[in-house]
C-alpha cells in the first residue's frame, strides 16, 4: 500500500506541479493530500485506494509523532508528568547489523549501544 501510494503521490505532484512530491511546497502538498483525508472508523476505512493510503499514512505519522523523543521532551519541558513522558520510540535503524559491526575488541558493545 505504501509503495503504490507514494508512487501515486509522486505522479500526482509531477502531473499537477511538474516536480516530484519531495519538492512541492507546503501549499502544493496540502492541495494534493487534503482532498483525500477522510474521517473514518477503524472497522470501516475509506474504500477509495488513495484515501486509504493517505489516511493510513496520516495515522502512522501521528502515532510516530506522539511516540517520539521530541514529543516527550516537549511534554517534560511543559511540566507534564503523566504516563508516557520519557517513553518513546527510537528511530528505525536500517542497518540491521549495526550492533555486531560496532563491537569493540573484547566483544562488548561499543559505548552508547545496548
Amino acid at each position: 500500500m505504501y509503495l503504490d501510494g507514494l508512487d501515486w503521490l509522486d505522479g500526482e505532484a509531477r502531473r499537477k506541479f511538474s516536480v516530484p512530491f519531495a519538492q512541492v511546497t507546503d501549499a502544493q502538498a496540502d492541495a494534493l493530500i487534503r482532498p483525500w483525508l477522510r474521517t473514518w472508523m477503524g472497522e470501516q476505512p475509506p474504500t477509495e485506494l488513495h484515501a486509504g493510503f493517505i489516511n493510513q499514512a496520516h495515522s502512522d505519522i501521528r502515532a510516530a509523532t506522539i511516540n517520539s523523543q521530541g514529543w516527550s521532551e516537549a511534554a517534560r519541558a511543559a511540566g507534564h508528568r503523566s504516563n508516557g513522558v520519557d517513553l518513546y520510540w527510537y528511530p528505525v535503524d536500517p542497518n540491521m547489523n549495526r550492533d555486531s559491526a560496532k563491537q569493540v575488541s573484547n566483544g562488548a558493545p561499543a559505548a552508547g549501544h545496548v
